[in-house]
């Protein structure tokens, strides 16, 4: 993203790296959960708390081997949330979801908290899903500190969806850039 307060409707051409190392980067291939029950997990990136979650595989939808599984249940809370904050920050957020198998009708809250879990700020509130459809999703988000995530889902009871490969690139100062 680029901005300048001196120039207006002008069209450059830039060249530059793009800095591909993944400061958090989520798969979830090391863990292992079979079963909804609420539990603790220890994946690649940090620990996480599953509530009528699971890893699968099968019908989920997934890259590489496999992908969290969240299933809907009226009264009961669904979510994925990390129980580790991530230090540097997080510029921007990306992640793969859609819809378990030919499930419809579930919504993802997806948020964040710089105070270690104990209040939440929405990136984005009950996301709706296409059937069939499995993609990348990207938000920038800007903040600086010690950072954690939490995935939400609600929506029709016993539906279900596939989360994998969270992203988050470390917060960036841009206040030392020069227009």
């Amino acid at each position: 993203i680029m901005s300048t307060s001196k120039v207006e409707d002008i069209v450059v051409s830039l060249t530059g790296e793009v800095n591909n190392e993944k400061s958090f980067f989520e798969n979830f291939e090391s863990g292992s959960k079979g079963a909804y029950a609420e539990a603790e997990v220890e994946c690649s990136a940090c620990r996480w708390r599953m509530a009528q979650s699971l890893l699968g595989s099968g019908n989920d939808r997934y890259n590489d081997s496999k992908s969290v599984r969240m299933q809907s249940k009226s009264g009961v809370v669904t979510e994925l949330e990390m129980l580790e904050d991530k230090t540097d920050g997080c510029d921007s957020l990306s992640f793969y979801a859609g819809m378990y198998n030919t499930d419809t009708g579930v919504k993802l809250t997806v948020s964040y908290s710089l105070d270690a879990g104990k209040t939440w700020t929405d990136v984005v509130k009950e996301m709706s899903f296409k059937k069939g459809e499995w993609k990348r999703y990207a938000y920038y988000l800007h903040v600086k500190g010690a950072i954690r995530l939490k995935f939400k889902c609600t929506g029709t009871s016993g539906k279900r969806l596939n989360i994998d490969d969270i992203q988050m690139n470390d917060y960036q100062d841009l206040s030392s850039v020069q227009d």
